[in-house]
């Protein structure tokens, strides 16, 4: 695995420069998922962790380009069933915005097709919502090289 790639810490960066994390250490996240509530969950659970912080949320493709550009994001998590231009189509979009963040597919649709597609489209990881919640930070933080949130 190549070194993680990050964002700046400020909105004004360059998304993926590997320059830092936010100011406080912590892994920027943008969640995409047309679902206000799956959407809130994540959130809860990026931020209790306390290694990420959730710095723009996306309801839909144009949403999530923007997001990208603006927010300068370590990490994105996507969902694939999106209203309009769907996940699969807006991956190499946010790829080429995010070169160096680390993007994990969120869908509920677990389809080894789908897993190999998003992985050459540019993903570094790929979940399925109906597998476990809890493993998406670990996913996180391993692709993101963040250390344990436990004391040694």
């Amino acid at each position: 695995m190549t070194e993680p790639e990050v964002g700046r810490g400020d909105e004004q960066g360059t998304a993926g420069t590997g320059e830092a994390f936010a100011d406080d250490g912590r892994c920027r996240v943008v969640v995409v998922d047309d679902d206000r509530d799956v959407q809130d969950l994540l959130e809860f659970m990026l931020e209790v962790d306390g290694r990420f912080v959730v710095v723009a949320r996306a309801t839909d493709c144009a949403e999530a380009v923007s997001a990208v550009e603006r927010h300068c994001p370590d990490a994105v998590v996507l969902d694939l069933q999106l209203p309009g231009m769907d996940g699969l189509t807006a991956l190499p979009l946010i790829r080429r915005r995010a070169p160096r963040a680390r993007i994990v597919v969120f869908s509920a649709f677990p389809d080894p097709y789908t897993l190999v597609d998003v992985l050459q489209m540019g993903a570094d990881g790929y979940l399925s919502k109906s597998a476990t919640w809890l493993e998406l930070i670990p996913t996180l933080s391993t692709l993101c090289e963040l250390p344990s949130p436990l004391p040694a």
